[in-house]
């Protein structure tokens, strides 16, 4: 019977024990994801529409996914879909993809699980049905969002004309995709893994990939959510990294 009772109490001190580990488990992840980089007030002045760009919020589009699709109102026959970066809140690249609608992009913005695009690498699944006109397509995203869009664009059916990485790289090898590559990122950037970056480069046709670096630009200024941790110190203003990296999205585009 002591036996017995021994046994009892070691399996009930073991299930306390995995019971502890995983609701600690869960209340770490919890609280991981719950710490994400906040979109400010200047890139919410961006979801409104003016008279070139419709912006519009959405979750009817495509079940259970939340999109904002930033529309000019001329005439356009190119689109852009964008993955946010790790544990940045997904409207804070509106300024980005407002100005690049002002230029003739059609820009989607997706919002991915947990704030995570490695939790929702196929986010991007079936928009590409919902603009049968569009000639030309592109994908990409900022630091962790740009790594799964090059995965996406890997395992998927789908096919873009390019792939547009904001301190970014593709962890697939993508010489057989036949796609045009982009590479953005800054002189100050202390988040990107630069030796990974380099080694990337044997994933690429280097034919087809153009790679402009952003004197004195950072990592968090591709988007609109303040200070990132571990980041460099710019030396260019936030406009100014904005502004070059619209430049070089559209004549990508529009080569």
């Amino acid at each position: 019977m002591k036996n017995k009772n021994r046994k009892s109490k070691r399996l009930l001190i073991s299930l306390i024990v995995i019971l502890s580990i995983v609701l600690a488990s869960v209340i770490g992840w919890f609280c991981y994801v719950g710490n994400y980089y906040r979109a400010d007030d200047e890139a919410k002045s961006y979801l409104t529409s003016t008279q070139d760009v419709t912006v519009t919020k959405t979750s009817d589009l495509i079940e259970g996914r939340e999109l904002t699709i930033f529309e000019p109102t001329s005439s356009y026959t190119k689109a852009f879909v964008f993955y946010p970066g790790g544990l940045v809140e997904y409207s804070a690249y509106s300024p980005l993809l407002f100005k690049l609608a002002e230029q003739g992009i059609l820009c989607i913005n997706i919002k991915v699980k947990d704030n995570l695009a490695i939790l929702d690498i196929n986010a991007a699944e079936g928009i590409k049905d919902l603009y049968p006109n569009i000639i030309s397509w592109y994908i990409g995203g900022h630091s962790l969002g740009g790594v799964c869009a090059s995965q996406y664009v890997d395992s998927s059916n789908d096919v873009y004309n390019g792939i547009i990485l904001l301190a970014a790289y593709s962890a697939v090898d993508l010489k057989d995709n036949n796609v045009d590559i982009l590479s953005l990122y800054g002189t100050c950037d202390g988040v990107m893994n630069k030796e990974k970056y380099d080694e990337s480069m044997e994933n690429y046709d280097l034919s087809k990939f153009t790679e402009f670096v952003i004197t004195g630009g950072c990592h968090a200024y591709f988007g609109s959510y303040g200070a990132q941790d571990k980041d460099g110190t710019p030396t260019i203003t936030k406009d100014d990294q904005l502004s070059q990296t619209v430049t070089q999205i559209v004549s990508f585009v529009n080569k």
